[in-house]
């Protein structure tokens, strides 16, 4: 079952001259090959969006990788890339500081926990990068077990309190029937496959 999911954000360099990703698309198209996004890593979520951002617009931004978040999102305030799809928690303070600009966050929807921010999807339709985490049993595990397990969790998750502690982290419960689990799996491989192999991407 799915258990929470986790926002990811596209956010730029103040310095960059745009006030929405419509903006930023429209600026890339107009320089193409001339603007960077980081990502904390060759086949990370924040690349994969990055190139699915790419297949979808048909812009052309180089990719920059960095290890981990932390020093892409200090270049990307020191305007040394233009862009990155970085995680809500390290990246909201800095967004609140002023030396972050968010234009979208990468999920189908806006979300409630920053419904100020649009969708990526609101521009680009049926763009969706969100971070999610889930449970798996062991192959075999019976069917009774997970129905077990997956009425537990789910109302573990709809605690109030739960709800408030995840949020504070930058988390959202998202729990799901282990139907509707398996079948966003394939709709990730696909979609996710598709990606690495049109860019020929290898994880490092």
């Amino acid at each position: 079952m799915r258990v929470v999911t986790m926002q990811n954000i596209l956010v730029v360099t103040p310095s960059l001259n745009v006030a929405s990703l419509k903006d930023f698309i429209a600026l890339a198209k107009a320089k193409p090959g001339r603007l960077s996004y980081g990502s904390s890593g060759i086949g990370s979520l924040s690349h994969l969006a990055g190139e699915l951002l790419k297949s979808m617009t048909g812009i052309d931004i180089v990719h920059v990788p960095y290890k981990g978040q932390p020093p892409a999102i200090l270049d990307l305030i020191a305007g040394r890339v233009e862009a990155l799809f970085a995680a809500a928690p390290p990246a909201l303070p800095h967004i609140k500081a002023g030396k972050l600009k968010a234009i979208a966050v990468a999920t189908a929807r806006r979300s409630p926990n920053l419904p100020d921010i649009p969708a990526v999807s609101e521009t680009v339709p049926g763009f969706d990068a969100e971070t999610w985490y889930g449970l798996m049993a062991p192959a075999g595990t019976s069917r009774q077990v997970i129905r077990k397990l997956n009425t537990t969790i789910a109302r573990f998750l709809e605690d109030p309190g739960v709800a408030q502690k995840l949020a504070a982290q930058g988390f959202q419960p998202a729990a799901n029937s282990p139907q509707d689990f398996a079948k966003h799996l394939r709709s990730e491989l696909v979609k996710w496959r598709t990606v690495i192999k049109a860019t020929g991407m290898k994880a490092e």
